[in-house]
């Protein structure tokens, strides 16, 4: 049965899960899907979420991932807003593998991929959750994801794009999906605990997010750029890289490094694991 929600505050507790096998650390992986967004997450109790699917080839590719690492249900997935670099990928996921509860701004888009993904959701067996206010998702193991935006039900792809903060222990990551600086703003003038160890950074590296404000309030260590060049937008943009390094937040971004998985036993995250070695000359300022 699908179910449509509206929440302003809700604490979900998924007891239901079942706790599995696993070595109880934290894994996170950002996939090298091109200038698009996919991320998945391993609890320390066997518990997976997808943070976007990429592009409908960039979902072929973390498809093939999750089943060559034997995942065929995902506890929890998010949409973060309908741009075909976000959901494309999520049709042959939803398809193919069980999703408990899927995430979603109820934002439409007008493209194909937005058409297609519709078309899954109606045929899809799990829990829908419309994101319009805070919501604190709490997983058997301790991990909590914490969506803090959008505040109300939203309109806006870029501003009104989800923004979650996953924490385990002492280990927090921020994934900003494409939040521009008005979503920035808005959040930042909530005055939530925002201090992340990473943050995905927003909408590739464009100059219209990642905001000086809202960079000291994550204060990251590692700052993930996910994207490929060239690009027809010039992304990563010169004054974003300036301010990351600004502060002296490591960058790792995808098309030097592949695929990039950060580990943690709950308290930090260990340096970063490369796909492959960044090679000179790719992603060149």
């Amino acid at each position: 049965m699908r179910f449509v929600l509206c929440l302003v505050f809700v604490i979900f507790l998924l007891a239901q899960l079942p706790i599995v096998a696993a070595d109880g650390l934290l894994k996170v992986t950002f996939f090298d899907v091109g200038t698009a967004d996919a991320a998945l997450v391993e609890g320390p109790a066997g518990e997976h979420i997808l943070i976007d699917g990429g592009t409908v080839a960039g979902g072929k590719k973390v498809a093939a991932y999750l089943k060559a690492r034997g995942i065929e249900a995902l506890d929890v997935v998010i949409a973060t807003h309908p741009h075909p670099d976000h959901i494309g990928g999520l049709v042959q996921i939803i398809r193919e593998f069980e999703v408990k509860t899927l995430y979603d701004t109820g934002i439409g888009f007008e493209c194909e991929e937005f058409h297609s993904y519709q078309k899954a959701l109606r045929e899809f067996g799990g829990i829908t959750t419309i994101v319009c206010g805070r919501i604190l998702v709490s997983l058997p193991s301790g991990v909590h994801l914490e969506f803090l935006n959008p505040k109300r039900r939203g309109k806006r792809l870029h501003p009104d794009c989800i923004l979650a903060r996953l924490r385990y222990k002492d280990a927090s990551v921020m994934f900003a999906g494409d939040l521009d600086t008005v979503g920035e703003g808005v959040v930042l003038f909530d005055e939530l605990p925002l201090r992340s160890q990473i943050l995905k950074v927003g909408h590739h590296g464009a100059s219209d997010s990642t905001c000086e404000a809202f960079l000291d309030a994550v204060a990251p260590r590692f700052a993930v750029i996910t994207v490929a060049t060239p690009n027809k937008y010039g992304r990563p943009h010169e004054a974003v890289l300036e301010r990351l390094e600004k502060r002296n937040i490591q960058i790792i971004r995808t098309d030097e490094c592949g695929n990039v998985t950060f580990i943690s036993d709950g308290h930090a995250f260990g340096p970063p694991k490369c796909e492959r070695k960044p090679k000179p000359g790719i992603g060149s300022r």
